[in-house]
């Protein structure tokens, strides 16, 4: 709805219409957003190095190192992520263990990310785990949502990597709904 309102100009004596904006803009209402979460990437990155025994991605932290990720066989033994590498080894003799490597963490999080852009133009990092893609434009080139969700899940179980798919689209009335 507009309104009119009288000019200030002196010599000009007509309304000038103003839009009104009392909603949202359009652009914002038809976002769509997939987050890409990979909760187990620090591990993930090593696993083709990784056996079927027991392997922990270990980090130092205030002059102590601790596991920060896990396989399912150290899991079974007892091993969580925030566990000190001595406890570690006391739950499994035969622990394989990695150091951190957030280079090739960041790399994976790119790649991911160059491979997503066949899906979407809009890819964003998020480190040091998750892609963020916004996908509402690409809904009608791929048909649907689930088909683009769906292609993204082939890729990322194509890699190995443990993983989580969330859908955002905002709502006028709560913001953003997940």
């Amino acid at each position: 709805m507009s309104r009119s309102l009288p000019s200030r100009d002196l010599a000009i004596r007509e309304a000038v219409t103003v839009p009104s904006f009392d909603r949202e803009p359009a652009l914002a209402t038809r976002q769509s957003w997939i987050a890409v979460y990979l909760p187990n990437l620090a591990f993930d990155v090593f696993r083709s190095r990784a056996t079927d025994g027991p392997a922990v991605v270990v980090e130092p932290m205030h002059g102590q190192v601790y596991v920060v990720a896990t396989n399912r066989s150290a899991r079974s033994c007892g091993i969580v992520p925030g566990v000190k590498l001595n406890a570690a080894f006391a739950l499994a003799a035969s622990l394989r263990v990695f150091e951190r490597s957030i280079r090739r963490e960041r790399a994976s999080l790119e790649s991911l990310s160059a491979w997503a852009e066949r899906l979407t133009s809009t890819v964003s990092l998020s480190p040091p785990d998750a892609v963020l893609l916004e996908v509402a434009g690409s809904v009608r080139l791929f048909g649907s949502l689930a088909a683009i969700k769906h292609k993204l899940g082939e890729e990322l179980a194509r890699r190995g990597w443990t993983r989580r798919l969330t859908i955002a689209r905002p709502s006028a009335q709560v913001g953003f709904s997940w």
